[in-house]
């Protein structure tokens, strides 16, 4: 996993300095709306775990989803997450490491990729993030937001149950928040602590383990959110940035069963599952890649998106 512990006061004066014009496409009518958009990224999540995140896994029966949409290449936790996040495939310019850095900050700039929340500033929507201390450390947390353009930031020290109890707490402290993304950290650690998969080629008990983790946690959200995503006023989005676990020539210092960077579907493949009132339950077909995450976000908001950016995932609403 990618840390940003030196980087975020570079990175927050060069947010603050010039950039490519932002240009903003029309709002186009989307299928499916949403008052609330909660995206819950998780870290390590190989497409073939879905059967390991029990609740997110039954949650498919009502769900847009489909367990092989397509992360970029190398399947890395940061340029996966900035592409994740802005819409745009980062590494076609260059952004191909793990470590944030204010390069990486100019190019974005510069190339006017902005994360999603800046869409959601420019539309007067407030946002907030909740991710792990092991990310963005506390004392950073101010020049993170500057950067990621985040109304609020909550940085936690702890793993998937913590990361929990603080979204719900910060959902219930601040209903004015509209645009949510909550990262867990897990089985990302799991994975290259004790390996995806072991030599025989099956998921490690501890990756396992991890996953059940973060499945425990999200179903303590959705717990505290069903009611207003059946009543339509939100959706729920679970997405992964990479896999683990077949990193053979990434030359990470580590054996090939614990890291990552590849084309190998156990790399590459991730899960995403998308539950709201008014979509038709499906299972995508057809090429479907970590950049239409943002724009999903943002469709489903109504928000106006870069006209640069990738196509929202095609939805179809209830008839």
């Amino acid at each position: 996993m990618a840390s940003l512990r030196s980087t975020f006061p570079a990175l927050a004066a060069l947010a603050l300095a010039g950039c490519a014009e932002l240009k903003m496409a029309p709002v186009e009518e989307y299928p499916v709306t949403a008052q609330r958009v909660i995206l819950i990224s998780i870290d390590g999540a190989r497409a073939d775990a879905l059967p390991y995140l029990a609740t997110v896994a039954s949650l498919t029966g009502r769900a847009v989803w489909t367990d092989a949409m397509q992360t970029v290449l190398p399947a890395l936790t940061l340029p996966a997450h900035l592409s994740m996040l802005s819409g745009r495939d980062v590494t076609q310019y260059g952004i191909t490491q793990n470590a944030m850095d204010a390069g990486i900050a100019a190019v974005m700039r510069l190339n006017g990729m902005t994360p999603m929340f800046e869409w959601a500033r420019i539309a007067g929507i407030r946002s907030a993030a909740v991710a792990g201390m092991s990310l963005i450390p506390a004392a950073q947390r101010a020049e993170a937001q500057a950067f990621f353009g985040v109304d609020t930031l909550v940085a936690t020290d702890g793993d998937a149950p913590a990361l929990a109890s603080a979204a719900i707490a910060l959902l219930r402290a601040d209903t004015s928040v509209r645009m949510m993304f909550i990262h867990f950290p897990d089985a990302d650690f799991a994975g290259h602590t004790y390996g995806w998969v072991g030599s025989g080629g099956a998921h490690t008990p501890a990756y396992r383990a991890a996953l059940a983790r973060v499945d425990s946690a999200i179903a303590t959200l959705w717990s505290e959110i069903a009611s207003s995503v059946d009543a339509g006023h939100t959706a729920l989005i679970v997405t992964a940035d990479h896999g683990g676990g077949h990193g053979e020539g990434c030359n990470t210092g580590e054996a090939p069963t614990h890291t990552h960077c590849t084309a190998h579907a156990g790399d590459r493949l991730i899960p995403f599952v998308l539950v709201a009132k008014s979509a038709t339950p499906s299972r995508l077909t057809g090429d479907v890649t970590i950049t239409q995450v943002a724009p999903t976000v943002g469709a489903l908001l109504g928000l106006p998106l870069p006209e640069r950016a990738a196509r929202p995932v095609e939805l179809r609403g209830v008839q």
